[in-house]
């Protein structure tokens, strides 16, 4: 009797679909951890840019253009008075500059704004107590 080294056809398809099944199931869960890290370098940069702000405004004494202290990069978009915060086409958080208040709101806290749920929406002073001189 001879041996033949070679895999028969049924090996194969069944060697392919196996990996088929395992592409199957690994590849939404990748594109889900994206989506989540994009979610977390977003919440990251909002939390950045409005403590950029406070301090910037604690240390000259006016409140900022936040356009020219963070420019418009990774889920953040910004003007002289408002930060906003995207993940994809979601409209996660907003920061708005009214006198000399930071007002925090938070348009979505669920789906791809899940991190977002932590953060607290109020008002915050930019400059606290004038000082008299």
């Amino acid at each position: 009797m001879r041996y033949s080294r070679a895999f028969t056809m049924i090996e194969l398809v069944f060697v392919i679909v196996i990996l088929g099944i395992l592409a199957a199931v690994v590849m939404p869960r990748l594109a889900a951890t994206r989506t989540d890290a994009d979610a977390a370098a977003t919440l990251s940069n909002f939390k950045n840019v409005v403590k950029m702000v406070a301090a910037d405004a604690m240390s000259k004494g006016v409140v900022p253009d936040v356009s020219t202290i963070f420019p418009t990069n990774g889920g953040i978009t910004t003007t002289a008075t408002t930060v906003t915060a995207a993940v994809g086409s979601t409209t996660c958080a907003t920061a708005t500059i009214n006198g000399n208040d930071l007002n925090i709101t938070i348009q979505s806290a669920s789906g791809d704004c899940t991190p977002f749920a932590g953060i607290v929406a109020a008002g915050y002073p930019l400059l606290g107590v004038a000082i008299v001189r």
